[in-house]
């Protein structure tokens, strides 16, 4: 059901039979407006009752699954972008349309308790119908900026299409987990390219597995295909997808010569796939009393943003404004934030990105908020340094490793990141194995869940490898492993012993020993998730019936997500980092504070000490929708 719909748009067969359900809610609901207004009341209350039910049914059955695989995804940090925009005004209002169209449409069928059942049914009525004709428009615009002109890379700002490079020559980007597009139409004689400008790896298999099979292809990577012969063949990413049309999966069909439409003369610039960003800083308060914090977040790249909350007793003079600053103790970089907003409450605040994506947490250990020309844009700070934090000098170089040198990793990145990164990957290879179930492929089944075992065992695991038989050994992670195997400590253990080591550091903060005590319990839970995680992966790249192993799919894609996430074990709406609950996302948020700044007022040369630096002491979780609340 996830292949090219029936209405000839980029959209799969659900988009297309959501849009036709959409718009037939619409024209029932318009029919049993009518039969209101002929006061032919009864036939009205069925003829609303079947379209508010089937409107359920859509959004239960096809809607939300699609949102949170589609637009989610790319959700805050796409805004920007129309695709993600319509989508989210989309939910949100038809959200509202379905509580309450619902409601309108229980009471019309006396399935409410009486307290609630209004008396003015013709307004609520109205209302309701008023907001299911909005939606439903909202939707056909929905569909036609994602689906009726180029498909949008799922979660990504980047498009494509196919490139011809020369004579009976084509070129297929792979970008951001999607082939792009998904269906092409070629002349017989045509040879096909497929590139990888993705940083995950991936395959171009054929579904019936011999006529066309790619090794495992790297960022930059590519594989070429001649197609001879006129015919429809379906391929699909070994990593990514399953055949059938699965997930990552596309489609070639060959037709006689000049037949085929005009492709395109230059290859496109496609957007790769960036971070996932932080979860919004939690809620601070002052720890020890500092006059305020800057904590290290996500935006387009690992802690390559800061943001500042200062309580200002004193506003600047006229004229002046505060301006952020990181540097070096040394002096020897610095990198200007701009200028703070300041509030008629006494606080200043600011959100501040690298002009580069770079991280900020690897290159500076000090953060300065001078006093500055209002409108001005100084490289460095001028004037008088109004307050300070620095990073404890001998704590500082774990948290280095933490988010970004981790020695004896396969990439230059921090252990936590990697880690990150890594459960990620996890997360999107057991969705994978799940939908491999769900279409009754035990080979997919089983190609999947090698991907899990060997991500999560590492490459020098004793039985790392080719764990399905079918002659390829296969891993989506880097091979460094979530657990220990061999001499590599896995990124589990790793970030926890950085983080045990910044804990342990002289100069270590109160901020740094708490935060690390909340790094360290997350790798613990992970730890065990992992290790269940890994054994069930294992019996299933073994298995040969999949009514054998029928519950372990379901059980490793919760695992999985508890590991990438955390786990809600009290079931009180929060993901905390305590036993059994905090997972990836809490673990690499705990982190980040670890590195983070508490400010001070500035102290002059032969002033007297001042407490070393605090940074973000939690209050209550994240938001929703960032892993912490749900």
């Amino acid at each position: 059901m996830s292949g090219r719909g029936f209405l000839g748009t980029n959209a799969s067969v659900l988009a297309d039979i959501s849009l036709v359900l959409g718009i037939t809610v619409a024209v029932l609901l318009t029919i049993g407006m009518l039969l209101a207004v002929m006061k032919r009341y009864n036939a009205h209350r069925w003829v609303q009752t079947t379209a508010v039910s089937l409107n359920v049914v859509q959004v239960l059955a096809i809607m939300v699954a699609s949102f949170f695989k589609s637009a989610a995804p790319g959700i805050p940090q796409k805004l920007g972008e129309t695709y993600y925009q319509a989508a989210l005004i989309h939910a949100a209002l038809g959200s509202i349309t379905l509580i309450f169209g619902t409601f309108v449409m229980l009471r019309g069928n006396k399935l409410v308790p009486q307290a609630l059942r209004f008396k003015n049914y013709k307004l609520f009525m109205r209302s309701a119908y008023g907001l299911y004709i909005a939606v439903t428009l909202l939707g056909i615009w929905v569909y036609s900026v994602w689906y009726a002109g180029a498909a949008p890379a799922v979660a990504a700002g980047g498009q494509a299409q196919p490139v011809a490079q020369g004579q009976n020559q084509l070129t297929v980007p792979m970008a951001n987990f999607v082939f792009n597009p998904q269906e092409v139409v070629i002349a017989v004689g045509t040879t096909v390219t497929w590139v990888n400008q993705d940083g995950a790896p991936h395959t171009a298999t054929a579904d019936d597995g011999t006529l066309f099979k790619s090794d495992l292809l790297s960022k930059g990577q590519s594989f070429s295909h001649t197609f001879d012969k006129v015919g429809e063949f379906r391929y699909f990413c070994e990593l990514h997808g399953s055949a059938g049309g699965v997930d990552m999966a596309g489609t070639i069909k060959v037709v006689p010569a000049g037949q085929a439409p005009q492709l395109a003369a230059a290859a496109p610039q496609i957007a790769a796939a960036t971070p996932q960003p932080t979860p919004n800083p939690l809620p601070a308060k002052y720890f020890g009393q500092p006059s305020g914090t800057a904590a290290f977040r996500d935006d387009k790249g690992r802690s390559d943003q800061v943001a500042v909350n200062l309580r200002v007793d004193t506003p600047p003079p006229s004229g002046q404004a505060l301006f952020a600053f990181l540097t070096t103790l040394d002096g020897s970089a610095t990198q200007p934030l701009g200028e703070l907003t300041i509030d008629g409450g006494g606080g200043a605040t600011g959100t501040f990105n690298a002009p580069d994506g770079s991280n900020l947490a690897a290159r500076f250990n000090r953060f300065v908020i001078s006093q500055e020309p209002a409108g001005s844009r100084p490289a460095t700070p001028s004037g008088p340094p109004l307050f300070e934090g620095v990073l404890p000098g001998q704590a500082a170089q774990f948290l280095t490793q933490l988010l970004a040198n981790g020695p004896g990793l396969p990439a230059q990145q921090g252990y936590v990141a990697g880690m990150r990164l890594q459960t990620d990957e996890l997360l999107r290879h057991a969705s994978f194995l799940t939908d491999a179930q769900a279409a009754g492929d035990l080979a997919g089944v089983k190609r999947h869940a090698e991907h899990v075992y060997n991500l999560i065992a590492g490459s020098l695991d004793a039985k790392f490898g080719d764990l399905n038989g079918d002659g390829r050994s296969q891993n989506p992670g880097d091979g460094f492993g979530l657990l220990q195997n061999g001499s590599q400590a896995g990124y589990l253990r790793a970030t926890g012993e950085a983080a045990t080591a910044a804990k342990g550091a002289p100069d270590a903060s109160d901020s740094v020993k708490a935060h690390s005590e909340h790094v360290l319990i997350c790798t613990e839970n992970m730890q065990e998730w992992a290790i269940e995680a890994r054994d069930l992966a294992l019996k299933l790249a073994q298995a040969t019936d999949l009514a054998a192993v029928q519950e372990a799919p379901a059980r490793l894609a919760q695992l999985s997500q508890w590991i990438q996430r955390g786990n809600d074990a009290n079931g009180d709406g929060e993901i905390a980092p305590v036993p059994g609950e905090g997972g990836g996302l809490v673990a690499y948020e705990h982190a980040q504070f670890m590195a983070g700044f508490g400010l001070f007022p500035f102290k002059a040369a032969g002033a007297p000490d001042a407490p070393l630096v605090l940074a973000i002491f939690p209050v209550a979780p994240a938001s929703a929708g960032h892993g912490h609340q749900h």
